[in-house]
């Protein structure tokens, strides 16, 4: 086998070729008296042949636009979703609308559309899907929303009242909350990061559009800025924001984040993060 290009890092090698590969997934041990960045020579033998290959050949990245579904009566009323199954209301269908336009406009290279499972983000991309000639919408179980356990149906108002500890502990410590019957985010994170890398590899011949949910998202940025998770709340995601990341193969760059100028013709001023 060739030696691999000195730029490649090695952690994210690790991460792109781990289980995705048809040869032999990596076995990352490395040996301390090796000065290769890559490990020992055995290391190197486990790298899948095709993902090195591609590698080689790869000339262009591909995109992917993190979508978060628009609005719905929950959204308006401050109501946390969670795996609750709301409809998007009129306004959330009309920023769909809107978000199609501007992804037409992007000349999408043969684009396929992924959503979460409910209901709100698979019409989310449904809407899209009208605009880019992409009918077909694969589901993602996890692109699905955290479950917020019992807080699930309660107004936000109501949740200070009953769980007040709980509550503060959510707008500042985040990344520590067990909710009661909920998902903790770093259960999300792993999730939606396996699911993005998985994807943006087996799909990597595609522009893909992902459309998921405010939580999923912030977690997913955090993760590829390399943030620990607490700092979802220094991430912004209001209904119908478009993200643009780019994928080269290797690893993702975060073009956009929480994009909303295409929502402006609604003449609507409501980008609420909630």
């Amino acid at each position: 086998m060739e030696q691999l290009p000195e730029s490649l890092p090695s952690l994210e090698f690790r991460g792109l070729f781990a289980g995705h590969g048809r040869g032999d997934t990596v076995n990352y041990n490395r040996n301390p008296q090796d000065r290769s960045p890559y490990g020992s020579m055995s290391y190197k033998r486990t790298v899948c042949i095709e993902g090195e290959a591609y590698l080689k050949r790869v000339k262009k990245m591909i995109r992917i636009f993190l979508v978060r579904h628009g609005q719905t009566a929950w959204n308006k009323e401050e109501v946390f979703r969670g795996t609750a199954d709301i409809p998007l209301n009129d306004f959330g269908r009309k920023q769909a609308r809107e978000v199609g336009k501007k992804l037409k406009s992007l000349g999408l290279r043969d684009s396929l559309l992924i959503s979460s499972p409910l209901a709100r983000a698979k019409e989310t991309a449904e809407i899209i899907g009208g605009f880019i000639l992409s009918k077909q919408v694969r589901i993602e179980q996890d692109f699905t929303d955290t479950n917020f356990g019992e807080w699930q149906g309660k107004a936000k108002k109501v949740i200070e009242r009953l769980y007040p500890e709980l509550y503060h502990k959510w707008l500042t410590d985040p990344a520590s909350l067990v909710l009661p019957g909920g998902e903790v985010l770093e259960s999300v994170a792993t999730r939606a990061k396996a699911a993005l890398y998985r994807l943006a590899w087996d799909c990597r011949e595609h522009d893909l559009i992902i459309v998921s949910h405010r939580v999923v998202n912030k977690v997913l940025l955090c993760c590829l800025l390399g943030a620990e998770l607490n700092s979802f709340r220094k991430i912004k995601q209001a209904t119908a924001c478009i993200n643009i990341l780019d994928y080269d193969g290797l690893s993702f760059i975060i073009r956009t984040l929480n994009d909303t100028c295409h929502l402006l013709p609604l003449e609507q001023d409501d980008t609420t993060d909630f």
